[in-house]
């Protein structure tokens, strides 16, 4: 790959500008996200101008780190500790440090004998490491990319579930205990999703609704989840009536899960092409090794040019595989 030649004051550089334009990104968030958010949903939830000033101060300050919302919706809730954020860092660098030297070792042949950096560098093995140890974090947001598909098809079941509590005579009108009597019915990631929500409510209480909210929104990630995160607030914090406004949002869900089944024909040819390499690839290698008495594998293992055209086209059937898994279940999404 000479293509790709980085030098270490370059990779520095390149480093730095990456941190720039994420604090960059970060920051027009933080002012904007709050603006555009209330521009979307003001009107068609009717907010109070009241209670929308106290969101404008908290929407902009998370109790969640990114990590930490990722960790906390795509493990086991049980295994979840304070420490989990900490060993997940620990064990991306692992691998970025394992993998880099594997692949240096394996383009170069041999483990290199210097001690100064020119010995140690190689760019496309940099490059190559630094996908390897972000293979971790590329996991966990397929997983949450799950969650978030299979949880915007339930969540209009839950938005149902939640209506019917609503509309049920003698109905504890606290939101709590709505909310704890619909985890016990509901089934899959969406059990969990509201499971989250209780438990925050029973250990910090109704001042922790917000927080409560943020974690349940993360875990669907669409307006519509967004616009019932409003409507749980509204209904704790100002015991406001929120039926009307659950009707509307459910009748409009129904609809948008009929075009989205629409599109999910549309994309199932790229499904079948993304799932095709993942059998294709290795039985190419298998016959080819099979027909040349092994020498195929031999050639993979000694040419550096091979070994690292090999990484990349493994890399890329994951890419494909990933890509599939999300078309295969399209996210309910007006």
């Amino acid at each position: 790959m000479d293509w790709f030649k980085v030098t270490p004051e370059l990779a520095v550089k390149i480093g730095l500008m990456i941190i720039y334009a994420l604090c960059a990104y970060r920051l027009i968030g933080v002012l904007f996200a709050p603006m555009l958010r209330r521009w979307r949903s003001r009107a068609y939830l009717d907010l109070d101008p009241n209670m929308y000033e106290l969101d404008e101060e908290s929407e902009s300050k998370s109790r969640f780190s990114h990590l930490d919302l990722l960790i906390r919706t795509t493990t086991n809730p049980s295994k979840y500790t304070r420490t989990s954020v900490t060993q997940f860092v620990a064990f991306s660098l692992s691998l970025f440090f394992i993998g880099y030297f594997v692949l240096l070792v394996g383009s170069r042949g041999q483990i290199p004998q210097g001690i100064t950096i020119s010995d140690w560098w190689s760019s496309s093995s940099f490059f190559l490491a630094a996908v390897i140890g972000g293979i971790p974090y590329s996991w966990l947001h397929i997983k949450l990319q799950l969650i978030r598909n299979a949880n915007s098809y339930a969540l209009i079941d839950a938005t149902e579930l939640l209506l019917i509590k609503h509309r049920t005579p003698g109905q504890d009108p606290n939101i709590y205990h709505v909310l704890s009597e619909m985890v016990e019915e509901l089934e899959g990631p969406m059990k969990r999703t509201f499971y989250t929500m209780v438990s925050v409510l029973q250990v910090e209480g109704k001042t922790a609704m917000k927080e409560a909210v943020e974690l349940f929104e993360y875990q669907i990630k669409n307006t519509w989840s967004r616009q019932l995160g409003i409507l749980l607030i509204k209904a704790a914090m100002q015991n406001r009536n929120i039926e009307r406004a659950l009707q509307k949002l459910h009748e409009d869900m129904v609809e948008g899960k009929q075009i989205v089944a629409g599109e999910k024909t549309e994309y199932m040819e790229s499904i079948i092409m993304g799932f095709f390499p993942l059998f294709l690839v290795p039985g190419i290698i298998y016959i080819t090794n099979d027909l040349f008495d092994g020498a195929v594998v031999k050639l993979m293992f000694k040419d550096p040019s091979v070994f690292q055209s090999l990484v990349i086209c493994v890399l890329f059937v994951i890419i494909g595989l990933a890509t599939s898994l999300v078309l295969s279940r399209p996210k309910v999404e007006v």
